[in-house]
């Protein structure tokens, strides 16, 4: 029968008493199955991309404000933030400076970030995981905060000078 409508013969049950069989395209059945993959794949969103920030105990407040930038860029993007403090020799007596930098951080990146898991000491290193926040989506007729600011810190612009009118009896 299957053989006269150009279809195969599938064994879909063989556990089952009796086996069940089925008439079907085996080609189109394979072929859904590896899209309806495919779409599954798509829709996952991949939010467990960590990305990991590297600090010591004595880098620079420079060189932390940028770090703390590419933090936020981080964010923007949806990844985890891993703040790295790396401590060496003598640097482990005084690990309450290393809390200090990262309670700094923290507090920096407070509008963007929450904290996931909160600072704690593995060994000679200080780590603690930040991850974005939700983002807010402005609808219709709303304005972004940024844009906003924009407005605020525009120069204002005032209108020409006029010279002053000669009087006709000079």
């Amino acid at each position: 029968m299957a053989q006269q409508a150009g279809l195969d013969l599938v064994e879909v049950s063989p556990d089952a008493n009796p086996p069940v069989c089925r008439i079907m395209d085996f080609g189109k059945y394979l072929y859904e199955q590896k899209r309806k993959q495919r779409e599954s794949r798509k829709k996952t969103h991949h939010t467990d991309v960590l990305k990991e920030i590297r600090l010591r105990p004595e880098t620079d407040k420079h060189d932390v404000e940028v770090k703390v930038n590419h933090a936020r860029e981080f964010f923007q993007k949806g990844y985890r933030v891993q703040f790295t403090l790396v401590f060496r020799g003598r640097q482990l007596m005084h690990t309450e400076q290393g809390y200090g930098i990262l309670n700094n951080i923290i507090a920096t990146l407070e509008d963007v970030a929450k904290v996931d898991s909160p600072a704690k000491m593995t060994s000679r290193r200080l780590i603690t995981v930040l991850v974005p926040q939700k983002i807010t989506h402005y609808g219709a007729g709303a304005k972004h905060p940024s844009a906003a600011e924009n407005l605020i810190h525009q120069p204002e612009q005032k209108p020409p000078e006029q010279p002053p009118e000669k009087s006709e009896g000079n």
